[in-house]
């Protein structure tokens, strides 16, 4: 009997003092803090831009800072299957990511410690845009927040033409390439005042998500300057290009002047300015007895005017600016063969081992240098002697290098070429300016003048002027690259080391 009332009492000592333990600790949790609710996600309010073939990094951090070092981090786009980066275990996960983001995407290490998940994206695609979740896990909380994308995509130099001709009014369409989101697109006249007329704009896309705009306005007043203007709707500067039109552009109508506008050839034109102004130059402008654009006659005009031979005191004061060149191999198509001190190439079979990244051209055969310029005055020189296939000249940094692109000044290539025994400058894809075989050099000599965006080449030999580009368009402070193309096995370009006394 004793012992049941001393198992009684022991029994209920111990459900008391384990209830009052119970309380004591809820009491604690609700007192001490825990894990739960003590950081969160922080992410930038608005969109994050980028652009087109170029890297972007995706902010996003832990407030406040703790270590990140041991969470789980994913970074998804859209539905959470779609991994753009994956981290845990203290690894990155490029497994887990789906294929279009294999080596494409960065998580430092470094800013882990800190808190900071922020994610670098390369080389980037119009199908990038969009909203990407940043996530981080610690077993215990789990925490997101959304960045919005936009890759923009600022296209070619637009270009005017005539597009067709009716009476005394005329029809121009001005074409640009290459753009995301569609621009805004502006006509104005000599005034610099929106043309009062009715403008039509189509829009198309290509494969890669690029819209191609062309605009087209009739006018039939007599304006001595007609431009226009292709502007970004995003933070970016303007295009604008300008046509110059003469009195003659819009005649008092008349049977013949109706039939030479209806026509519009340029062989027509070229034939009267030959007559009236040039007649001399008659070989010369027949080479455009196909084109319909009258800002390039007037540009070979003026090209016309500045072939002479340069005076030894200004070969000398360009070689005075000579630059130390050597080819970047990180460029250089796998066909190609850089020698060993950097200053030759060649074609050469193709080369499997080689590692691609985004700087390097994996269609045409080039390669670029490793200097670049983004101001100031240089010149440079090559012996292109004996190779029978050579393209020369600059590019700008955000001209493409990937896939089969044009290589003409529409899209940031400004160069001469030799190949098939055709001598000419690549200033159109369609119609490139043919020049007499004569000129061709065996030691070519390039003078770039960034400020004034103006690029020449030069016969070191003879020091006769061949050709400039004086039109180049880049952005300010934009890095344009010497750029060398070859399909010649036998015989290498060589960049010229500059003769000190």
């Amino acid at each position: 009997m004793i012992n049941n009332m001393c198992g009684l009492l022991c029994r209920r000592f111990r459900n008391n003092v384990l209830e009052r333990i119970s309380i004591y600790i809820l009491i604690l949790e609700s007192v001490l803090p825990t894990n739960k609710g003590n950081w969160t996600i922080a992410v930038p309010n608005g969109h994050i831009i980028g652009f087109h073939r170029e890297d972007v990094i995706l902010p996003c951090s832990i407030s406040p800072a703790i270590t990140a070092v041991d969470m789980e981090v994913t970074w998804f786009k859209g539905a959470q299957d779609r991994i753009v980066h994956s981290y845990f275990d203290r690894t990155n996960q490029p497994k887990m990511q789906q294929n279009f983001y294999q080596g494409r995407t960065v998580l430092p290490r470094s800013g882990l410690p800190n808190g900071n998940l922020s994610l670098k994206l390369k080389n980037l695609h119009i199908s990038d845009s969009g909203a990407y979740t940043c996530s981080a896990f610690d077993k215990k909380l789990y925490e997101e927040g959304e960045v919005e994308l936009i890759v923009g995509a600022i296209g070619t130099e637009p270009i005017i033409s005539v597009d067709s001709a009716e009476g005394d009014q005329r029809r121009l369409m001005c074409k640009s390439d290459g753009w995301n989101p569609e621009p805004v697109v502006i006509w104005r006249n000599v005034n610099g005042k929106k043309i009062p007329s009715v403008i039509r704009t189509s829009v198309m896309k290509d494969d890669d998500g690029l819209l191609s705009i062309r605009s087209y306005v009739t006018v039939k007043e007599n304006p001595a300057v007609i431009t226009c203007l292709i502007r970004s709707k995003i933070s970016h500067p303007d295009w604008e290009t300008y046509l110059y039109i003469s009195r003659d552009f819009f005649p008092a109508p008349s049977g013949w002047m109706f039939a030479f506008f209806i026509n519009l050839t340029i062989s027509v034109i070229a034939t009267f300015l030959v007559i009236f102004h040039c007649t001399k130059m008659n070989g010369l402008y027949k080479q455009y007895e196909k084109k319909v654009n009258y800002q390039k006659l007037l540009l070979l005009m003026k090209e016309i005017d500045s072939m002479r031979t340069i005076t030894q005191s200004e070969m000398n004061s360009m070689k005075s600016l000579t630059a130390t060149l050597t080819l970047d191999t990180d460029t250089a198509h796998p066909e190609l063969k850089i020698s060993t001190d950097g200053k030759g190439l060649k074609e050469y079979n193709r080369q499997e081992d080689i590692l691609d990244n985004p700087e390097r051209f994996d269609y045409w055969a080039c390669v670029v240098a490793k200097e670049c310029f983004g101001s100031g005055r240089h010149y440079w020189e090559i012996d292109v002697a004996k190779n029978i296939y050579w393209v020369i000249g600059v590019c700008r940094d955000s001209a493409r290098r990937k896939g089969d692109f044009v290589l003409s000044s529409q899209y940031g290539y400004w160069t001469l070429s030799w190949q098939s025994q055709e001598f000419c400058a690549l200033t159109c894809h369609a119609s490139p300016m043919q020049l007499q075989k004569e000129l061709k050099p065996q030691k070519l000599g390039v003078y770039l003048d960034h400020d004034k965006k103006q690029l020449s080449f030069y016969n070191v030999d003879t020091q006769f002027h061949i050709y400039t580009y004086s039109d180049m368009r880049y952005h300010k402070n934009e890095k344009v690259f010497p750029f060398f193309r070859t399909r010649d096995r036998l015989t290498d370009l060589i960049i010229l080391e500059e003769k000190r006394d």
